[in-house]
């Protein structure tokens, strides 16, 4: 990964500007869930562990231990911690990538595409994990999505973009029938079922 400098003004995180952080303090604020990334023949169990290196001195403490372990029975990978990464599906893969994130237990989650390659009931059980977690530890969590609906349900506050600048931010109430005519050029109806907002398409 490679990532970017700003080219106007700085980006800080709790006050702490990021390129004067070495990557370790980066890595115990900061934790980023790629859209892609590369496989390797490591287990499931060890490439979460690996997630608590940004707090280890010499070896893993039963924090660690225990870290890594409430994180596989809350998304339910204890069938498949001794299989190696290269060996999983694109699904079980998208799953780890972001269980590892979050026994990183950092202040910001950024996560590309959360939900890639997830079918609908391990959708809503990683959102519902980010938002649990975010909600425990006060922390704050980011996420590229095209699902706005999956985003409606889950997240708070949204920018919307439109051929690479915003086009709108703020609450809900900025996803309109107008907006989504907009942005994605379709005509649609919101409506509201038990509480969430959801986009029906006319077509």
């Amino acid at each position: 990964m490679h990532t970017l400098s700003p080219q106007h003004g700085s980006v800080s995180i709790l006050g702490h500007e990021i390129k004067q952080l070495s990557r370790l303090a980066r890595a115990q604020l900061l934790t980023l869930v790629e859209q892609r990334t590369q496989a390797n023949a490591t287990t499931v169990y060890d490439a979460l562990l690996l997630g608590r290196l940004p707090y280890l001195t010499f070896q893993p403490s039963e924090h660690d231990y225990a870290v890594v372990e409430r994180i596989i029975e809350r998304l339910s990978l204890g069938a498949y911690q001794t299989r190696l990464l290269n060996e999983l599906s694109g699904g079980e893969f998208q799953k780890v990538a972001i269980a590892r994130a979050l026994v990183q237990e950092t202040d910001v989650l950024l996560l590309d595409e959360p939900t890639n390659n997830l079918d609908i009931t391990n959708q809503i059980e990683v959102m519902k994990l980010v938002c649990e977690q975010v909600k425990q530890m006060g922390s704050s969590a980011l996420a590229i999505m095209h699902d706005i609906n999956l985003a409606l349900r889950y997240c708070n506050h949204f920018v919307v973009m439109k051929s690479g600048t915003i086009y709108a931010c703020g609450g809900s109430d900025i996803i309109t029938e107008q907006l989504v005519y907009d942005v994605y050029g379709i005509h649609a109806d919101i409506v509201h079922h038990k509480g969430y907002a959801v986009i029906m398409p006319d077509e």
